[in-house]
């Protein structure tokens, strides 16, 4: 990748001479001459050559659907802006909030069929028009999407903006309040349950590091949620303060212990062309940029907090190869049940297939996923003096998603040149993995058109039941497209939804894995560039008419619906099992905190008297045994010590552990 904005000028000198980006672009279908992202004639190109066009998609027009959102890119802000997509006003319908970089951060409220309408105005964010990043999650668990805005520090006093959510999708700017003010180039930002105690922590991807010189930044930053409404940045403590320039995280299971991982993208400025061996860019410092990283979540420590083990090196040479990853799938694309990482990048894409030893292994060309590395214009090339053999795709946004509700998911890949020349959409058909990885997949043409494409996210956007997209552009508009692939409900177009509402994990079902008949997904996950979607699961079931629905739980919990009816959305409940308060207490030798306990049974209803439950805590003193109280709840009260120190509560029911572990934080 070119070197962003703020570095100094001798190393982006460097970073151009490397990859052979033009600082200008021709005429054809990358160039600027080509129109703006929305000429006409930036369709004329099927792509991939050869490949069967479908009518999958096609974009809505902003006069109709009311967003006129336009980025507005300078050198402070140079890369694009994203997208957050989630019901901000409780009406069932999934709105937009669109941040421009130097122009305003647009909300769009949903009022069905695509129309939109701007309510910036009167919004509680009018006014913060330096954002280019954005996410909506249920921070204080009120039961509301809340909205982080990222931001680069080069054009602004603070690199995130925390707007709490009044519930009828007005906000108000808590940011300071909050403690959630780090400094730094921010790309993206991401709502996760990090540390399992039920709470959302906020990862944010900084493009910078710290200690090498000529390279202003600042580390990635990890806030703890304290559970009062305040947060603490614990980077250092969790080894994420010196991971280099990252441009998206994704959290998942990758291993299948229960509890989140992070797979961190970093930028590291190579072009990949496909030669091997690929050789790392230094940047003209002496030494290699930080690669991608993966990181295994071994639970908490003896200080109470999350231990987070660097596997990168022994999770196979493929994890950290050089790249420049701007965004993470965490996805099964090789249907065995175990989570892969799809990477785009510039140039060739990595499909990074799972195992069950932890150990990952390139599998893009198997699955027939190589073939998008590189495109072609009408007129031969993609730059000065370059011709097709040259022209590699700068990818982007990705989405795997059922996008004709057949049963099988379908891959979606948008790219764009870093300079704001357009480039061709990608998208392969999927079909059943078990067939045989070279039937997986296969190649079509879609009425996508060319874009200088940078964030996407997808949403049923028109609540027909199918997936829509919408997209952002460098320099240009945010581009709204409808699935017109089947008619969701009709005989082999089945669909369903599945929406969860947590009591013990953390909102939203963060970090539960949702399964429609075997096929997996993690609520939540991330990975998204500059953007955030909604918090469901949507799966399309073909000719089936019923699904089975399995929900596994942060809190080890476990749902299971059988024959669900298709074409709906379902919405699964998690009980209360387990309550902490408060959160925060002073290390006085006096104060308490209270836990109380509600085993459930399978189907969520009170397990009643009579169990055996175990409450034990890593620091303070215990006033006493645990209660049976006789309705079904179980309480025992925390006494503070008299020096601070993080509690980690660990609950047993019948001898079977709750896997939430809430913090008591003592100071």
């Amino acid at each position: 990748m070119l070197l962003r904005g703020s570095l100094i000028a001798s190393v982006a000198t460097i970073a151009v001479a490397c990859h052979g980006s033009p600082t200008t672009t021709p005429s054809g279908p990358e160039g600027d001459d080509a129109g703006d992202a929305g000429d006409a004639s930036a369709t004329d190109y099927g792509y991939p050559p050869g490949a069967p066009h479908v009518a999958w998609f096609t974009e809505v027009a902003a006069g109709l659907s009311g967003i006129d959102a336009m980025a507005n890119q300078t050198p402070g802000a140079p890369n694009g802006t994203g997208i957050a997509v989630g019901d901000i006003d409780g009406d069932g319908r999934p709105d937009i909030v669109a941040p421009t970089a130097l122009g305003i951060t647009h909300v769009y409220k949903n009022q069905g069929a695509f129309r939109f309408t701007d309510v910036t105005a009167g919004s509680g964010i009018d006014g913060h028009g330096v954002a280019s990043g954005a996410t909506l999650c249920d921070l204080d668990g009120d039961g509301d999407l809340d909205l982080l805005l990222s931001a680069d520090s080069q054009v602004t006093s603070g690199n995130l903006l925390f707007h709490r959510n009044g519930g009828h999708g007005t906000f108000t700017d808590d940011t300071a309040a909050t403690g959630l003010t780090p400094k730094g180039s921010a790309r993206t930002v991401l709502c996760a349950d990090l540390d399992g105690d039920g709470l959302l922590d906020v990862y944010v991807a900084n493009y910078g590091f710290i200690g090498v010189t000529g390279i202003p930044g600042r580390a990635d930053s990890f806030y703890r949620n304290r559970g009062d409404g305040t947060f603490v940045d614990i980077a250092q403590r969790t080894g994420f303060d010196a991971l280099g320039f990252t441009w998206t995280i994704a959290a998942s299971d990758y291993d299948g212990d229960g509890d989140l991982d992070l797979y961190v993208a970093n930028d590291t400025f190579t072009t990949d062309d496909g030669k091997r061996p690929l050789q790392p860019f230094d940047a003209g410092l002496g030494m290699p940029l930080p690669t991608d990283r993966l990181f295994r979540n071994d639970g908490p420590g003896a200080d109470g907090y999350e231990i987070f083990t660097d596997v990168s090196a022994t999770a196979g040479a493929v994890v950290v190869a050089p790249r420049s990853t701007m965004g993470i799938l965490d996805r099964d694309f090789t249907g065995d049940g175990i989570p892969d990482y799809y990477v785009s990048n510039y140039g060739r894409k990595a499909l990074l297939a799972g195992s069950s030893n932890g150990t990952f292994t390139d599998m893009t060309t198997q699955f027939g996923l190589e073939a998008i590395d590189r495109f072609a214009g009408p007129d031969g090339l993609c730059g000065p003096g370059q011709v097709s053999a040259q022209c590699l795709l700068v990818s982007w946004g990705s989405a795997f998603e059922d996008v004709d509700l057949d049963g099988y998911r379908d891959l979606v890949l948008l790219s764009g040149d870093l300079h704001g020349g357009i480039q061709p959409p990608a998208v392969w058909r999927g079909a059943d993995p078990k067939a045989g990885a070279a039937a997986a997949f296969g190649a079509v043409q879609t009425d996508l058109p060319w874009m200088a494409a940078r964030a996407m996210v997808t949403a049923d956007l028109d609540g027909d039941g199918d997936l829509d997209l919408v997209a952002t552009t460098f320099n240009g508009p945010v581009r709204v497209f409808e699935n017109i692939a089947s008619k969701p409900g009709s005989k082999s177009a089945n669909w369903i939804a599945v929406d969860l509402a947590a009591a013990t994990s953390a909102p939203e079902g963060r970090g539960a894995v949702v399964r429609v008949n075997g096929i997996a997904n993690t609520i939540g996950s991330g990975g998204l560039v500059y953007s955030g979607g909604p918090s469901e699961a949507r799966f399309g079931l073909g000719s089936a008419t019923t699904a089975t629905i399995d929900v596994k739980w942060p809190s080890g919990f476990a749902s299971h619906i059988t024959s669900a009816a298709a074409n709906r959305i379902v919405k699964v409940t998690e009980p209360q099992q387990l309550t902490v308060t408060p959160r925060v207490v002073p290390a006085d030798g006096m104060s308490t905190a209270a836990v109380v306990v509600k085993p459930a049974k399978a189907d969520g209803s009170l397990l009643g008297p009579g169990a055996i439950v175990t409450i034990a805590s890593t620091a303070g003193t215990w006033q006493g045994p645990v209660t049976d109280v006789g309705d079904g709840s179980y309480t025992r009260t925390l006494t503070a010590p008299s020096a601070a120190a993080l509690a980690v509560i660990r609950v047993t029911v019948n001898a079977a552990p709750l896997t939430v572990y809430p913090r008591v934080e003592f100071h």
